[in-house]
């Protein structure tokens, strides 16, 4: 779980004195929500936090930023010093920055 929702939850359960398990579903249930709309309308308001947009040269940077990384850990796999161990690490996070390419690509963008 992402260490800001994480961190919200706690303050939750402190602040109001509910259970932590309620207190996550109405968290997850309300973050799907802002997902959901962002990849519909391409922007959410969230009253008392702002408004947030998808916009394409925010979505192009973040590619960009993937892919750079993406070359960086599959330059790393052609280091014979690397153990198996570090090797297959490296193929997780590549096929975490391809599944983030992928997701972004899903919420409308187009590298054309």
């Amino acid at each position: 779980m992402p260490a800001l929702r994480r961190m919200l939850i706690r303050k939750m359960v402190v602040d109001m004195a509910i259970p932590e398990k309620t207190i996550e579903q109405v968290i997850s249930h309300e973050f799907d929500g802002v997902v959901k709309a962002l990849a519909k309308y391409r922007s959410v308001e969230i009253s008392g936090l702002g408004k947030f947009e998808m916009r394409d040269g925010i979505l192009k940077k973040e590619v960009k930023n993937q892919k750079h990384q993406i070359e960086f850990y599959r330059k790393q796999l052609e280091d014979p010093l690397f153990s198996e161990e570090r090797k297959a690490r490296r193929r997780l996070w590549i096929a975490n920055h391809e599944a983030v390419i992928e997701y972004v690509k899903t919420r409308g963008y187009n590298e054309d």
